[in-house]
């Protein structure tokens, strides 16, 4: 091995190749996300119980999957939201009403290239915004 790979080294010595050339890898920006998306009960009027799904600056695609326990009162409305640099909820981008007695809920959220927002509940259909 040792021997094949001295004689490969030599032959590109002498076909003028130089390191820079052979492993030069273009570099090219990824993607990211603009926003931070969290989700929260809307009954936190303040949303500072807002917990980060995809946080600015995340590469594209993202995607989160995430258990969430809530006490499964009847007016339960789940909020996904763009969050400030504070992590407080800064505008409701979705709403999902939860039904009564579910307690435990499992949250599965995308962010496409395009921008597009994908989320699904429990594995129920996505609903993409």
């Amino acid at each position: 091995v040792a021997m094949g790979c001295a004689k490969h080294a030599q032959l590109l010595v002498k076909a003028g190749y130089h390191d820079e050339e052979i492993h030069t890898i273009p570099e090219e920006p990824a993607p990211v996300s603009p926003v931070s998306i969290g989700v929260s009960l809307l009954s936190d009027e303040d949303g500072t119980k807002t917990a980060m799904l995809i946080p600015n600056g995340a590469p594209l695609p993202a995607c989160c999957i995430k258990n969430i326990q809530v006490k499964g009162d009847k007016d339960d409305t789940l909020a996904i939201s763009e969050l400030c640099a504070d992590g407080c909820r800064k505008g409701v981008l979705a709403q999902i009403a939860l039904p009564e007695g579910v307690q435990n809920l499992d949250l599965y959220v995308e962010l496409s290239l395009e921008g597009q927002l994908s989320i699904s509940v429990n594995g129920s259909d996505e609903v993409t915004i």
